[in-house]
């Protein structure tokens, strides 16, 4: 979402899908990214540093992160813990 918007990320999905070329979006993603990410056409959402304490990969997982990521696809409120936000 640095480089481009949701429709120029859906465009080039579509284009891969069109290949037969599956698209995952990675890189960092944080609550605001995945918030709008869920809207695009990716069949994989890379979610690591978000679902791990302090948005750190190298802490381990968190159950709360995991939990608020989850809401964030249910449409529901995101779950907090671990010490910070999905920020």
């Amino acid at each position: 979402l640095d480089h481009y918007s949701l429709d120029d990320l859906n465009r080039m999905i579509e284009q891969a899908a069109s290949l037969d070329i599956a698209v995952a979006l990675a890189g960092s993603l944080n609550e605001s990214d995945i918030k709008i990410l869920r809207h695009s056409h990716a069949e994989i959402l890379g979610i690591r540093s978000a679902a791990c304490e302090k948005s750190s990969r190298t802490r381990p997982l968190c159950r709360a992160r995991l939990n608020g990521l989850v809401d964030l696809f249910t449409a529901a409120s995101p779950g907090t813990g671990c010490n910070s936000s999905l920020d």
